[in-house]
């Protein structure tokens, strides 16, 4: 008996990332693997998009480019003074914490979408192994929240660090994206 195994050729899915790169850097981590992903031959990058109209976006997103070794990708970003900003201007507070106690902070949100909305905000916890150590007891992510056109407002939270959150972890970052009414969010089949 004979047995003929035959390999299935590998066919990169063709990406164009969508991003509202900005004062945060979750962007850059989705950028770093969208590259890594085209070096394993798992990925074919097309292009990369900003929705934030900020005028570095696009030499932020060129320099990531150059550093992966993609010099040439085409980027896309919204230019002029009609363009819409998705996304909030985010100023980060910063404070010393000691596990075990209750703190609140204000994170401050500008809507900049030209536009009345609806978003959720959706948190971020790095390092990631700190996330399992962070609870919220009290926060503006729990509920979406509605936005008048150009309003701006201080967003609250409350949370613990728990006591057995490992020695090593000396920094915890935790910063919110918005999603409004007219994010789509999709998947490439």
């Amino acid at each position: 008996m004979a047995l003929h195994v035959q390999a299935q050729e590998k066919h990169p899915v063709p990406i164009i990332l969508d991003t509202d790169i900005g004062p945060d850097y979750d962007d850059v981590g989705a950028v770093a693997v969208l590259h890594a992903l085209a070096d394993k031959g798992e990925a074919r990058p097309l292009a990369i998009m900003a929705s934030n109209k900020n005028e570095l976006v696009g030499p932020t997103i060129d320099i990531l480019d150059i550093y992966f070794g993609r010099p040439g990708l085409p980027i896309g970003a919204p230019k002029g003074a009609d363009a819409p900003d998705r996304g909030a201007v985010q100023k980060w507070p910063e404070m010393q914490v000691h596990p075990g106690r209750l703190y609140k902070t204000e994170f401050f949100a500008h809507n900049l979408t030209g536009h009345e909305t609806m978003a959720q905000a959706v948190p971020n916890i790095s390092p990631g192994k700190a996330a399992g150590y962070f609870r919220k007891t009290e926060c503006f992510c729990f509920t979406p929240q509605h936005f008048d056109v150009n309003e701006q407002r201080p967003m609250a939270v409350r949370f613990v660090v728990d006591p057995a959150i490992p020695r090593s972890v000396d920094r915890i970052t935790l910063s919110y994206t918005f999603y409004d009414e007219f994010t789509r969010v999709g998947s490439l089949n």
